[in-house]
């Protein structure tokens, strides 16, 4: 599947989704909220885009590294990873990921 968020093109291993050894942080972790949130704010990067694109590119991305994902629709992740119940620090970009669209 290709990523709306062309995420899955490059790795970025001096990005914060990659510990020093450059291992993806979140491998062989399932795709929870915070999960989702941290990651949509890397990609993301302040450019609004669809909540569509946003799930896809996350999904995608997350499969890409090593992460478990169990074949959900993620569209209630995506609306727990943006809500009020997560860190102060991911709220700020919630609305670049889409959640305005």
């Amino acid at each position: 599947m290709r990523n709306p968020l062309n995420a899955g093109a490059q790795v970025n291993v001096t990005s914060p989704l990659f510990d020093e050894n450059k291992n993806y942080l979140y491998s062989n972790l399932e795709l929870t909220p915070n999960v989702f949130a941290h990651i949509a704010m890397s990609l993301c990067r302040g450019t609004q885009r669809s909540r569509g694109d946003v799930i896809t590119g996350v999904v995608v991305y997350h499969q890409t590294h090593g992460g478990i994902t169990a074949g959900n629709e993620y569209i209630s992740t995506f609306k727990k990873a943006t809500n009020d119940n997560v860190p102060v620090f991911l709220q700020q970009s919630s609305f670049a990921c889409g959640t305005a669209l």
